[in-house]
């Protein structure tokens, strides 16, 4: 059976999470880009150039296996080799010696090509310590598998916490989350010599800081009982405050079973997730959000004129409110703004009177717009943007049967001073329409 979250309740944010979906994409190349790199030829020349080291170890148990080869190999094939080596009799000094270099110079050819892989690379390895590697391991995953179960946790919970924490505050809560969850990793296995990579640390101090703030939203989930009948499934919702905490019993439960040498980091999730609550906490304590974070997002998506505003910045910033309303598809949002501005019968706001104009059209409510591109008109009369606003109220004319006005509208547009090149080859084929009915 296979369980997975899908969503949550309310996934409404309030602007765009651009540093989640930086972060996302960053995490996508880089998988790509060491995929690119480990490509299977790649793979098998590191993989002969291991066997031939291990199987020259093998064939001559007696001697000492490199402290390089030991410091990669699993602990029970190392415990193999060194009982191996107890328990035969060496040959004569020097073939020894001369054998022992031997096996010495493969092991270091199949570590350096080891170590070539950017999945060693740019992995956190806790022996060797290293500020950069701290940085890189949370972007590089082992598999797709890895990879799309981070970004699918991460993507559930990265974009509201964005919205509410700041995009910098966020910023610096996923990369030192990061940091943390490696070093909790790094304190319970010092001598570890298998890289630490993926994002789950990074994204586990996400969820903790998700579970403070959001701590009564519910988290969608998707039950598949039955693999090979996925169309049999269940979606239920399920709360925060029970799925998270749930979450991380299980991996702190894990913790006795980790294993410095591999496999899943359940500490790193343990250091990321507490240290992800600890912000979230000390954020809510000094209300960081209601003095920095409200301030930036409300200027950015509201739009207000009072007395003494300046109109021109003003009529900007409507616009660019009312193209955002429009691309996220979010009709309610823009009907409600476009009401309310153009209620004063004195607001001189050209901009957005023709993108609200073009956007009433596109819904159908021609009289409407109508309005607007005469309010378009009114506003800058002499402006380029004149000719095209008697243009769209010729055609809607036009569009009304209302040919004699329709006409009249095209030749003022092609009369106007600021009717250029461009516009009267346009205007004169209307106009010739027009006669032509």
């Amino acid at each position: 059976m296979i369980l997975i979250p899908i969503g949550r309740d309310d996934a409404e944010i309030r602007r765009h999470a651009w540093v989640s979906y930086a972060i996302i994409a960053l995490n996508v190349l880089a998988f790509v880009a060491t995929m690119t790199a480990e490509r299977q030829s790649r793979m098998m020349k590191v993989n002969e150039e291991w066997r031939d080291a291990l199987m020259y170890n093998v064939r001559h148990p007696y001697l000492q296996t490199p402290a390089t080869m030991t410091e990669v190999l699993r602990a029970d094939v190392v415990r193999y080799l060194q009982d191996q080596r107890k328990a035969v009799a060496p040959p004569a000094a020097m073939v020894v010696a001369r054998e022992q270099r031997m096996l010495n110079e493969l092991a270091d050819k199949a570590v350096a090509a080891y170590r070539r892989l950017p999945t060693i690379r740019f992995g956190y390895i806790p022996a060797e310590g290293g500020v950069l590697t701290l940085l890189t391991s949370m972007f590089i995953h082992a598999g797709m598998l890895h990879l799309l179960g981070n970004l699918l946790f991460f993507y559930l919970s990265g974009p509201f916490v964005e919205d509410v924490f700041g995009r910098p505050l966020f910023a610096a809560l996923y990369l030192s989350g990061g940091i943390v969850a490696s070093l909790t990793y790094m304190s319970r296995h010092p001598l570890s010599t298998i890289p630490l990579v993926g994002a789950s640390g990074a994204i586990a101090a996400v969820m903790g800081a998700y579970l403070v703030r959001f701590f009564r939203s519910k988290v969608e989930f998707l039950f598949i009982p039955i693999i090979i009948r996925p169309s049999l499934h269940v979606r239920f919702f399920a709360p925060a405050f029970v799925v998270l905490p749930l979450w991380f019993y299980q991996q702190f439960m894990e913790l006795t079973s980790e294993a410095g040498g591999g496999g899943v980091a359940f500490s790193a999730h343990v250091g990321g997730f507490l240290y992800g609550v600890v912000i979230a906490l000390i954020v809510k304590t000094v209300s960081f959000e209601d003095r920095y974070v409200n301030p930036v997002v409300k200027k950015e998506t509201t739009w207000e004129l009072g007395a003494g505003s300046e109109t021109p910045d003003y009529d900007r910033a409507s616009t660019r409110l009312l193209t955002r309303y429009a691309e996220e598809k979010r009709d309610d949002l823009a009907m409600e703004l476009i009401r309310e501005t153009t209620s004063d019968p004195t607001a001189a706001l050209p901009k957005f009177f023709a993108r609200a104009a073009s956007y009433v059209e596109r819904r159908g409510d021609r009289e409407w717009a109508l309005r607007l591109y005469a309010r378009t008109l009114e506003c800058d009369p002499d402006g380029v943007a004149a000719v095209g606003a008697l243009v769209k109220i010729g055609t809607l004319l036009r569009a009304k049967g209302d040919l004699p006005a329709a006409r009249e509208t095209f030749a003022k547009a092609r009369a106007h001073p600021a009717c250029t090149a461009e516009w009267a080859p346009a205007i004169d084929a209307k106009i010739a329409q027009c006669d032509a009915l």
